[in-house]
């Protein structure tokens, strides 16, 4: 494992481990609807922060209603706030990554999309609900285990493990911020 410096929404920055793949190693807890589904962004998150506009910083602002983290996410795409509540009000998380790939993307989209994750993960995490899902992960690597998103998930595309795991990365370090914020 090697540090990397993680900005904080509240402008600190945060060392913490980056785990690398491959992510089948002993002990690796897996998530992909189950048993784990809290930890998916398809699980339901109403009230999630949403910043003034995401066409300049994220500054939390009043809550809205929204579904999941997935909507949040592929909303978060968007370049203005038509296409950013059309995403929203899709019934399901599917059809709100559907309609995420219609609308036309911000520019900067691949340098904060990782960003965008984690703000929406620091927002679930924070609701009642899931206020104690990643606590009780414990230091256990966390693995999308996603069949076809090699991205966002651990695996591969060759039935192996190599995948970026961009969820998981996200999700540690959401854990490792709220662990050093209860020290």
């Amino acid at each position: 494992m090697r540090p990397i410096e993680n900005e904080r929404h509240d402008g600190r920055r945060l060392d913490i481990p980056q785990r690398e793949g491959p992510w089948d190693r002993p002990g690796t807890l897996y998530f992909y609807g189950g048993r784990e589904k809290d930890l998916s962004s398809f699980a339901p998150t109403p009230g999630l922060w949403l910043p003034e506009s995401w066409f300049g910083h994220p500054r939390p602002s009043p809550l809205v209603e929204v579904p999941t983290n997935e909507h949040w996410f592929h909303a978060s795409k968007g370049t203005n706030r038509e296409d950013f509540f059309w995403v929203l009000a899709a019934p399901t998380p599917a059809q709100a990554k559907r309609r995420g790939r219609k609308i036309a993307l911000r520019p900067d989209w691949e340098e904060v999309k990782v960003s965008v994750m984690r703000f929406a993960n620091r927002g679930k995490f924070s609701l009642p609900r899931y206020r104690e899902t990643l606590p009780a992960t414990g230091d256990r690597v966390l693995v999308e285990d996603s069949p076809t998103d090699y991205a966002w998930g651990g695996r591969d595309g060759s039935g192996g493990y190599g995948g970026m795991n961009l969820l998981g990365i996200a999700l540690m370090e959401v854990r490792a911020e709220l662990a050093h914020a209860a020290a």
